[in-house]
């Protein structure tokens, strides 16, 4: 799975990664209690971030002409920029509403791919370049290296070649990848009463996982 190309040297030559605020396995699923999501809104992003987001966007999209997944060999499960909590959650949040917007209940059945990409056409009230700086902001300027931010590339993967090769399963994929992540950190996890998937290495487990990947590899 290829990371975000653009975004290293940017990094670096912003004089390295913030500290991390890292959650071992003792807080996980526990960040928000159930019934304290966050309400939906506009996602802050610093100036300059769309043409940051769209550049790295772009390489992506040149490199998935096939699914690599991998797992991750990251050391810890959650890592959080310090300072970026809250933002990382709402933004989490916001990404997964939009999944559902688009992808929810039966749509990816009948998914408009065109109209996804085109900003004036609006699909759903949501938009292919909004959520994919959204995805690229949460990863590198919110995250840490963990399975945590493994999980959100690996769902950026899975929605670029999702809509670029019109792929119904890697879109379907990718929206339960941002719906486990959201139950988890922002629902409560097991004790929301929330349909899991278990899909992701954040929170999930390991066999569904690698079915997952068995059944897109190569696609």
């Amino acid at each position: 799975m290829k990371k975000w190309i653009a975004a290293g040297a940017a990094v670096c030559a912003a004089g390295g990664m913030a500290a991390a605020a890292v959650f071992g396995p003792d807080l996980l699923g526990e960040p928000r209690a159930a019934g304290q999501a966050p309400e939906r809104q506009a996602v802050e992003k610093p100036d300059g971030m769309a043409e940051e987001a769209e550049a790295a966007v772009r390489e992506l999209e040149e490199a998935y002409t096939e699914l690599d997944l991998t797992f991750s060999d990251a050391d810890y499960s959650v890592g959080i920029r310090d300072g970026k909590q809250e933002d990382a959650l709402a933004a989490l949040y916001d990404l997964h509403e939009a999944f559902n917007n688009i992808t929810g209940y039966g749509a990816v059945e009948v998914f408009a791919y065109d109209n996804i990409q085109d900003e004036d056409a609006g699909y759903e009230g949501e938009y292919y370049g909004d959520m994919t700086e959204n995805i690229y902001y949460m990863s590198e300027h919110l995250l840490e290296p963990s399975l945590l931010q493994h999980d959100i590339d690996k769902g950026a993967e899975l929605f670029i070649y999702g809509v670029q090769q019109e792929n119904q399963r890697a879109l379907r994929y990718a929206h339960r990848i941002f719906h486990d992540l959201d139950v988890h950190l922002n629902h409560g996890g097991e004790e929301s009463g929330e349909d899991i998937w278990h899909v992701t290495e954040t929170f999930g487990k390991e066999s569904v996982v690698e079915t997952m990947h068995s059944a897109l590899n190569g696609n």
